[in-house]
Formats: C-alpha cells, sequence, structure tokens
C-alpha cells in the first residue's frame, strides 16, 4: 500500500474487499493517530508491519488468509475491539 505518507490526522481507514496480499514495511509509518483499521477480505497472509499503529484500537481482518498467530497476538495488546 502507498500513498497514506501524507495522511497524518487519519483516524480510521477502510481497505475492504482489495486484493491486498501484504502489508509493506513502511505502509503505516507516520500513522500515529489511526484508531480504527478496516482490512477484512483481502489475501493477506501476515499481519506483520501494523505494530507501528500504536493508537490502533479496533482492527477488523476477518476473513483473510494468516498463518502465523504470533503476530496476531501481538496485536492484540492495546486493542479494544478485534
Amino acid at each position: 500500500m502507498e500513498g497514506l505518507e501524507s495522511l497524518a490526522e487519519l483516524m480510521e481507514l477502510v481497505l475492504d474487499r482489495n486484493k491486498i496480499k501484504q502489508i509493506g514495511e513502511f505502509s503505516f509509518v507516520g500513522q500515529r493517530r489511526l484508531q480504527e483499521l478496516h482490512i477484512e477480505e483481502n489475501r493477506l497472509r501476515s499481519l506483520a508491519n501494523l505494530q507501528c499503529l500504536e493508537a490502533l484500537k479496533r482492527l477488523y481482518a476477518g476473513n483473510n488468509r494468516i498463518q502465523v498467530i504470533e503476530q496476531f497476538l501481538k496485536l492484540t495488546v492495546g486493542l479494544d475491539c478485534l
């Protein structure tokens, strides 16, 4: 995913049903205010590279192809809703 760098004030992002296969290392750098992320019904195999989303409270990631549960568990620490 590219083009999010200039959206530093973004608080909610919906990327459902976009055939996304992976989240790049720098996809969410600068998104310090993002609280809600919808990435359902994509082709994600991993939730790597979301750890920089420090304000994230709600993550919607159902209907993907996530294979590594450890990455998933690391993200649940600060979430209100998963």
